[in-house]
C-alpha cells in the first residue's frame, strides 16, 4: 500500500508579484511613546524580546501635544509589545484613534 503524497496547491500563474507581495504582508501598528530616547528603549527592550520594531515620527495631527515617537510593530504583537514596555518602565499608549 502506498502512502498518499500530500502536495502542496501552486499558486494562480496569473498572480502578479505585487499581488503575492500584498498577500504576505503583516498589517503593522503604531506604538505611541513620547521621546525618541524612550523609542530607542523601547526598540531594543521589544528586540530582546523577539518582536521586529521600527522607531517613527508620529503625524503632529494624530499627537496630544508637540513632537511624539512611536514604534511601528505587528499588529498581531501589540497586546504581548505593551506588556514588555510596561514591565520595562516604558510609557506607551495604544489605541484605535491612534495610527
Amino acid at each position: 500500500m502506498r502512502t498518499p503524497v500530500i502536495r502542496r496547491l501552486a499558486e494562480p500563474k496569473d498572480l502578479t508579484a505585487a499581488r503575492r507581495k500584498e498577500l504576505k504582508r503583516v498589517i503593522n501598528e503604531t506604538i505611541r511613546i513620547g521621546s525618541d530616547t524612550y523609542a530607542q528603549k523601547a526598540r531594543k527592550a521589544l528586540s530582546a524580546n523577539g518582536i521586529s520594531s521600527r522607531v517613527v515620527k508620529v503625524e503632529p495631527a494624530r499627537a496630544d501635544r508637540g513632537c511624539v515617537f512611536g514604534l511601528q510593530i505587528p499588529g498581531d504583537r501589540v497586546a504581548e509589545a505593551l506588556d514588555i514596555l510596561r514591565y520595562a518602565g516604558i510609557p506607551a499608549t495604544f489605541g484605535k484613534d491612534h495610527k
